[in-house]
């Protein structure tokens, strides 16, 4: 009972944020007045239209906007986290049933920490 209170807890918690971080997107979605700039710039702005390979469109892309560069690094790093989920897992899972056969043999105390 107090695990599935926990776990609607939890969904409506995510619910609220989602809801709550969509409103400023819609809001500002809008043309911007005159004098500001469009965030985020659009794709005709960096001006790669005739480049060919990816590598050479990214380029252009970090030396126009260096934030790119920390986008596109945290983008790959979350592809090759999907892709390693299942060995970060089967690893955690093998030193766990080793750290419990250590509680077990009297290597290590009940409530350590591998």
């Amino acid at each position: 009972m107090k695990q599935a209170k926990r776990q609607w807890l939890s969904m409506g918690m995510f619910l609220l944020c989602t809801i709550g971080l969509g409103v400023p997107v819609q809001a500002g979605s809008a043309a911007p007045p005159a004098g500001e700039t469009l965030f985020p710039r659009s794709l005709e702005s960096y001006g790669d239209q005739d480049m060919t390979g990816i590598m050479a469109i990214l380029c252009n892309r970090v030396q126009a906007e260096p934030f790119n560069l920390a986008a596109t690094l945290i983008f790959f790093c979350a592809i090759v986290h999907t892709f390693l989920s299942s060995k970060f897992m089967s690893r955690a899972q093998r030193w766990e049933h080793e750290h419990a056969e250590d509680i077990r043999q009297g290597q290590a105390e009940q409530y350590s920490v591998h």
